[in-house]
């Protein structure tokens, strides 16, 4: 694993008790796993934030607590929408002979190089649910190059490379569209389209 975190038990849980962690610039935490008792802990929060950053939705942690270490990926984050601190973050223990599900997001890359210009392109799924064992998880998010789709292509979940790993299960219909790319239509100004129209008398007798 190359990314590891250090976590603290605690005993208290409850809003009172995650506000005086949060004043110590901890994470309160919870740790859980399949058949498992859920764990509470706290995370130093610039050291999870470093790892947060770092971490895609399915790499897997060294999360080490009471002097074990978990390999656990994040379930879960709570951030407060305003002030950008973490809240709470849920962690998921996995066992390395058991196959798991996480959702990895999809990123359009290449979005301004598309040679069919001018052009639409519209994405319809910006996620995927996968079933895999730990190890043959990605290492990153889904990344698409669109930079030589034409006016009229799509790109299915069938024709994207993790779809060709056998070892990976996507819980998704393979022809599902993920983005497609349609011609430019220019909508009409609305004082354009109006501006030819007499205005309507109201109150006047007619002649």
């Amino acid at each position: 694993m190359d990314l590891n975190l250090k976590g603290e038990l605690r005993n208290r849980k409850g809003t009172g008790a995650s506000h005086s962690i949060r004043r110590e610039n901890k994470i309160p935490c919870v740790i859980y796993g399949r058949n498992e008792e859920t764990v509470l802990a706290k995370v130093d929060e610039p050291e999870f934030r470093r790892v947060f950053n770092e971490a895609g939705a399915a790499t897997i942690i060294g999360l080490k607590v009471d002097g074990k270490e978990l390999p656990v990926i994040i379930k879960d984050v709570q951030k407060d929408p305003i002030k950008d601190f973490f809240l709470h973050v849920d962690f998921q223990k996995i066992s390395m002979d058991e196959k798991i599900r996480v959702t990895i997001p999809i990123i359009l890359e290449k979005r301004d190089e598309i040679r069919t210009q001018p052009s639409t392109l519209t994405q319809q799924l910006d996620e995927l649910e996968i079933e895999c064992l730990p190890k043959y998880l990605p290492d990153d998010d889904l990344l698409i190059d669109v930079s030589n789709m034409e006016v009229g292509d799509s790109i299915l979940v069938k024709d994207i490379e993790i779809a060709k790993n056998e070892h990976i299960t996507i819980l998704r219909d393979g022809e599902d569209t993920i983005c497609s790319l349609s011609a430019f239509i220019e909508v009409a100004d609305d004082e354009d389209t109006n501006e030819d129209a007499q205005p309507e008398l109201v109150g006047e007798d007619e002649e």
